[in-house]
């Protein structure tokens, strides 16, 4: 075949026009996002047509303002119409969720700055089987604050509607790799004064016998 005739482009080609990793097409590519327009069934290579150039530089645009791949998929296959108000509601939320992040980390600040100024003595002791109430979901890491944030919310409320007491601070278990492309599953915890009733996302655990630090 004369790639240059059917206007197809290698996918080292492709990649340096678009300005992406040859990682990043086969990821999307697996995922339906960029399919290559020519597959040679002999040797297996990959090969875009030119005109695909503009929805890989689509994607590499959304991905830098760290749209999930999920939200990417909805605005390709949108009318640029339809496509906009998705990315203006997303980076909305976006928005909310960075101006959250920025008041965690003044209230962690604060924490280290009170802690810096204070002295402790540290002794462990054996903590019995304890009940938690815990919600696990599948995340990115972009998605990671608000799922905490969103979580703890229901978490608490679930506790205070049946009169329950949290004992200590939340903590999370990573089920798997959370990152850019990796989503976990992430299970946020409480530790309860005593066993709860529960339902919907919210399940109910016992820790098994452990030490605490104190």
């Amino acid at each position: 075949m004369n790639l240059t005739q059917h206007g197809l482009l290698t996918i080292g080609a492709f990649a340096q026009a678009a300005q992406l990793s040859n990682k990043a097409l086969r990821i999307y590519s697996e995922l339906g996002l960029l399919v290559p327009s020519y597959i040679d069934p002999e040797t297996g290579y990959r090969y875009y047509h030119a005109n695909q150039l503009q929805q890989a530089r689509l994607i590499r645009l959304l991905r830098q303002i760290d749209m999930p791949l999920i939200t990417i998929r909805q605005v390709l296959v949108a009318t640029p119409a339809d496509a906009e108000p998705i990315v203006r509601d997303y980076w909305r939320t976006k928005e909310a969720h960075m101006t959250q992040a920025r008041q965690m980390v003044q209230h962690v600040i604060a924490y280290i700055r009170q802690e810096a100024t204070m002295t402790f003595d540290v002794s462990a002791r054996t903590i019995a089987t304890q009940p938690i109430l815990s919600i696990t979901k599948r995340v990115t890491l972009d998605q990671l604050i608000p799922h905490f944030v969103a979580s703890l919310k229901t978490l608490y409320a679930t506790v205070a509607a049946q009169g329950g007491i949290v004992i200590g601070v939340p903590f999370g278990i990573f089920h798997g790799s959370v990152n850019e492309e990796d989503d976990g599953p992430y299970e946020l915890c409480v530790r309860l004064g005593g066993a709860l009733a529960t339902d919907g996302e919210v399940s109910h655990a016992s820790l098994p016998p452990h030490k605490l630090l104190q």
